[in-house]
């Protein structure tokens, strides 16, 4: 008796003749055979579209870091927008990034089409991969947008090297081959804007000299002197045709009130950073604090004395101490400080905090924006030690040491409060319109800071 597990089953059909029939588990094997080969092909292609997605990825990285840094160089550090200047700025900005002072700043994958290449590579931005765009947001027609592409193309494309088996069967039944299948050259659009400043980086004393064309260390920092909210907000609207506007900072012995619509009312502010867990600036108390206020003045002229340190991070909802000028203090140094402003009235303009109210003397003011002024002149009041400053109001642009942050502020706060409250209207996030494609116009003499457009370009030629 044959058994039935046998590998060869004898069978006796009509005819009488025996044969091998097979056993009944073969009947599986092409279906298995079939169903790997579909893993395989379905595994082989997702390598090859996986490793071009995170190429994508790695791209829009590259090219957002680069835009955002290159954006201001087409001003100068304080905001000035030059035009015979910004080219070169551009091509000193776009060399850095790609290496010309150390390791380019970023890579992306590439090839290998030889076993001997690299498989990540440098993003290596030219010319020809950036773009200025200007007079196209019919809302603010003076609006200024930087367009830069990273791409992978060249010996930096990605080799396919699953891809093509998927096409491998198209000359066995007659059909074409498509070009390009073993090669992906992924690209990446990043548009930039300005947007209102949420945060100004802390100034180094230290470093007199500028470290690019268009930054200078020990400049570009928060200037001590903050402005009330209350009369920004008008001053900043773009219907406003007052250029010059007079700062009044007062004491606690004189008046606070502001007569004239171009009046602003004013503080100094200590924004010497102590390195404190709970307060982060020097105090405003004391003949040590008004001397902080006095070097820290210096900073802005190269006048201050070694080993100072200029005007630390100040950002959106930090607490600064405004200085009482009537105190005793404060009114023995009163004519050097006023001295020391004045011989800022250069033409420069200056990032200085804009404060939720009304100064509160010898306390904590939140911090709700920057503006961007000129010094012009200032007059001080020896009985009083009222001081008038005059301050000329900017356009809205970006300057150096600005930027947009969306998280809780860093900066400690008394009592070691770190919340963020919502934008007050002049220095919230502008708007996009669908309709027509264009961002909301800026208020007048706010300081900007890039930030990716709305208009985000995610494919697309420049």
């Amino acid at each position: 008796m044959i058994s039935p597990k046998s590998s060869s089953i004898k069978r006796n059909l009509r005819n009488g003749r025996i044969f091998s029939a097979r056993n009944e588990n073969g009947a599986v094997l092409p279906f298995v055979f079939f169903a790997f080969s579909v893993c395989f092909a379905f595994l082989a292609l997702t390598l090859d579209v996986m490793r071009t997605v995170h190429c994508a990825s790695a791209l829009t990285h590259a090219a957002r870091t680069a835009s955002l840094y290159s954006y201001q160089k087409a001003f100068s550090d304080d905001g000035v927008y030059d035009q015979s200047q910004m080219q070169s700025n551009l091509s000193l900005a776009l060399a850095e990034i790609n290496g010309s002072q150390g390791a380019p700043w970023c890579t992306a994958p590439a090839g290998p089409f030889q076993s001997s290449n690299a498989t990540e590579t440098p993003v290596v931005f030219e010319s020809t991969d950036l773009k200025i765009s200007q007079n196209i947001n019919s809302q603010d027609p003076g609006d200024f947008y930087l367009s830069l592409r990273a791409r992978r193309d060249g010996a930096d494309g990605l080799s396919m090297r699953f891809l093509p088996l998927i096409y491998g069967f198209n000359n066995i039944v007659g059909l074409p081959v498509p070009a390009g299948v073993d090669v992906a050259n992924p690209y990446r659009v990043v548009e930039v804007c300005a947007q209102p400043a949420t945060r100004i980086g802390a100034g180094d004393a230290s470093r007199l000299a500028p470290l690019r064309p268009w930054f200078n260390p020990a400049l570009c920092s928060c200037f001590p002197l903050a402005l009330s909210y209350e009369q920004m907000r008008v001053a900043s609207q773009s219907d406003q045709t007052v250029q010059i506007y007079a700062v009044k900072v007062r004491g606690s012995k004189s008046s606070i009130s502001n007569n004239a619509m171009n009046d602003i009312l004013g503080c100094f502010v200590n924004l010497t950073p102590t390195g404190g867990a709970q307060n982060y600036y020097g105090g405003t108390a004391g003949a040590q604090s008004v001397n902080q206020l006095y070097e820290n003045l210096g900073t802005f002229s190269n006048a201050h004395s070694s080993g100072v340190s200029a005007s630390g991070v100040v950002e959106r909802d930090s607490q600064i101490r405004a200085f009482d000028v009537s105190s005793p203090e404060f009114s023995s140094r009163a004519q050097q400080i006023a001295s020391r402003v004045k011989a800022l009235c250069s033409g420069r303009f200056y990032m200085m905090p804009v404060v939720e109210q009304n100064p509160l003397i010898s306390q904590n003011n939140k911090v709700v924006g920057f503006a961007r002024m000129k010094l012009v002149d200032v007059t001080l009041d020896s009985a009083t030690n009222a001081f008038t400053i005059l301050v000329s109001i900017g356009e809205s642009r970006p300057m150096a040491n600005a930027s947009v942050g969306t998280q809780i502020a860093a900066v400690p706060k008394t009592g070691g409060v770190n919340l963020t409250t919502p934008a007050k209207d002049i220095f919230g996030a502008r708007l996009y319109n669908f309709a027509s494609n264009s961002l909301s116009a800026a208020p007048r003499g706010i300081v900007m800071a890039p930030a990716t457009s709305p208009r985000l370009i995610t494919g697309g030629s420049l």
